[in-house]
């Protein structure tokens, strides 16, 4: 059997959909440092009326009401420096309690589902799959960073996916491309595609947090000016402008530096990523994850990132988490005649 390639998971930001697998690009792409960089939390004087402290984590994978995260976000431009503050929280947990007038409370199930599907290509053999998510809707509501808020939207998250985090994925593919299992290469077709499937649903938990920046009303036009823009001729070649996200997990660096305050969740990886627009970089990035256990699977266990310009160095954006804190089941009762 043939070394398995490298595999890449396109999705359009503009639509945050899963379109394909294909071949990834030559370029490689590498994390900037394990070493991190925090933020100062002294510059977000407002975080701590908004949400302070971290609550142990806890196995229990159904999301609660009130599970909530509290992120710190930065652009520096040169001298110039924008901050706010990301706050996130489930409005409906996965089980709701119900009391029907004088009844036992009885458990409802709250949620919708959401699929999408992705093709492999195994020793010349293209095959269908498709990755399921419960959605679960979550307020976000970004503040500057003295705590004023700014704006807030409903959005769906998918619990399913954030619930894994990144870690299956970058487990699979420094198995698959790594080098760390030298079996690899004689990998029967049904494992291969297990490691790849892990790795598709690690990046679309990725790319529901990046949703939440990208399409903010407050937030998209300072992220998308990280972003290099494509030139005159690549939009007319491609025929317009084609954005897609490229993982290169197998490539993650261990690290055991997490945002201060943080309790240890064990393993801890920098993944590195890459935003191409019409086949060129666009914007670098490094994505710091851990174990994605409530309250942080909320994030993925996604607990910081730095992006930064391909092109213009003094160009950063810079993502950390402040807080987290565990939320309780729902309760509610019907009235009935």
């Amino acid at each position: 059997m043939k070394k398995p390639h490298r595999t890449a998971v396109a999705a359009l930001l503009a639509t945050c959909a899963l379109t394909s697998c294909s071949s990834s690009p030559d370029l490689p792409i590498r994390p900037a440092s394990a070493a991190w960089q925090h933020l100062q939390a002294a510059d977000f004087p407002g975080a701590p009326r908004l949400l302070d402290g971290f609550d142990a984590p806890t196995d229990d994978g159904e999301w609660m009401r009130k599970d909530r995260l509290l992120f710190a976000l930065q652009l520096r431009k040169g001298e110039t420096v924008h901050r706010w503050l990301l706050h996130l929280e489930v409005m409906i947990g996965d089980m709701t309690t119900m009391r029907l007038g004088d009844d036992r409370p009885s458990e409802v199930k709250l949620w919708n589902d959401r699929s999408w599907t992705y093709t492999t290509t195994v020793e010349g053999e293209r095959k269908q799959h498709v990755v399921t998510s419960r959605m679960l809707p979550v307020v976000v509501r970004v503040h500057d960073e003295q705590g004023k808020q700014l704006g807030n939207s409903l959005v769906q998250m998918p619990a399913d996916l954030l619930g894994a985090g990144l870690l299956p994925g970058i487990d699979a593919a420094r198995t698959l491309y790594g080098g760390t299992d030298p079996d690899a290469e004689h990998m029967p077709r049904e494992q291969q595609e297990a490691h790849v499937t892990s790795m598709v649903r690690s990046t679309l938990a990725l790319v529901a947090l990046l949703t939440i920046v990208q399409e903010d009303s407050v937030l998209a036009d300072y992220f998308w000016q990280v972003i290099e823009k494509p030139s005159i001729w690549s939009v007319v070649s491609s025929f317009g402008v084609s954005a897609s996200l490229v993982t290169a997990l197998e490539q993650s660096l261990p690290t055991d530096d997490l945002p201060p305050g943080m309790p240890d969740l064990g393993r801890a990886f920098v993944a590195p990523m890459r935003v191409e627009v019409n086949g060129s970089p666009a914007l670098l990035a490094d994505i710091l994850a851990t174990k994605a256990v409530r309250p942080y699977a909320l994030c993925g266990g996604m607990v910081a990132a730095s992006a930064r310009h391909p092109s213009r160095p003094e160009l950063h954006f810079d993502v950390q988490l402040l807080a987290a804190r565990l939320g309780a089941r729902s309760t509610g009762t019907v009235k009935s005649k």
